[in-house]
């Protein structure tokens, strides 16, 4: 489950949800039945979707609460991370680089700006809730309330059960995103897919009057998707399109090792498990990141 820009949020059964409320959401948790909370969940994770500053939402915080270790980890803009209000050490600048990984449980990814990412067991299928759904397979019952009345529509200002986007005629935005769908680009996805995050790009681009950032930050939730999901290591960005910018004795790469050697852990062992590799500035071969 994923939510990016101003968010568009997929299941874990794979439905969309462009939802534009501002407050502080549960994403997902755990002791959960038909999609509804049943108890004091053992773990939760909670995205602030946030207006400041803009005319839309937007994720701009991730919180995960590990209440049988009594432990709150605060995921935060520019990439800052507390732990019980105990702020971290620094992290490589990674376009995908803060992880949370529970042995056994569950696994968060933040970008530090505005794209989110849950990975659940599938011991937890249908025992969990949120907007990230109930994970029973069924993308149909996502966030209903009983056998057919959704809770939520698709764009904001729809009548219940219409899908309208009032950015199809921008053909700016059009534009702009273009490159997601293009047939000879590098994404290659299936058309369905493609499209869903083409148009939430589009409709990102129109509302927020941005015709420069909406295309890196759905490049990078499309190349999130393709390898944690299929393996596939995407190499999309270019001097021309979301140039990276890394720092001095740092590189980048498509696919590099998420747990990087730094000054406290020279070999970059011990992180757990992170899992597929991540798209980032790295440190060049024979330095370490200082975590300053």
């Amino acid at each position: 489950c994923r939510c990016s820009g101003d968010p568009h949020c997929q299941s874990f059964d794979g439905k969309w949800l462009h939802f534009q409320g501002a407050c502080m959401y549960t994403l997902a948790r755990d002791n959960c039945e038909g999609g509804a909370a049943k108890g004091d969940p053992s773990w939760e994770v909670v995205a602030n979707f946030d207006r400041e500053g803009s005319s839309v939402s937007y994720v701009r915080q991730v919180i995960v609460y590990l209440n049988e270790d009594e432990l709150v980890i605060e995921m935060l803009q520019d990439k800052e991370v507390r732990v019980n209000g105990v702020k971290l050490l620094g992290s490589p600048k990674t376009y995908n680089d803060k992880y949370l990984a529970v042995e056994g449980g569950i696994r968060v990814v933040w970008d530090g700006t505005s794209i989110a990412q849950v990975e659940v067991q599938d011991s937890v299928q249908d025992k969990v809730c949120g907007i990230c759904g109930n994970f029973d397979g069924n993308a149909d019952n996502d966030w209903t309330i009983g056998p057919a009345e959704t809770c939520m529509t698709k764009y904001p200002g729809a009548e219940p059960g219409e899908t309208v986007n009032p950015c199809l005629e921008d053909d700016k935005a059009a534009d702009h995103c273009a490159p997601l769908k293009d047939k000879n680009g590098p994404f290659k996805m299936d058309e369905v897919q493609l499209e869903d995050m083409y148009m939430n790009c589009v409709y990102d681009a129109c509302l927020l009057d941005d015709y420069v950032n909406p295309i890196c930050e759905h490049g990078a939730s499309m190349a999130m998707v393709c390898q944690a999901q299929f393996e596939i290591t995407v190499t999309w960005r270019s001097e021309d399109l979301c140039a990276p910018d890394c720092g001095e004795n740092m590189e980048f790469k498509p696919c590099g090792d998420a747990c990087v050697p730094t000054c406290s852990d020279k070999t970059g062992e011990n992180c757990g498990n992170l899992g597929p590799c991540t798209e980032g500035c790295f440190c060049k071969e024979g330095f370490v990141y200082n975590q300053d």
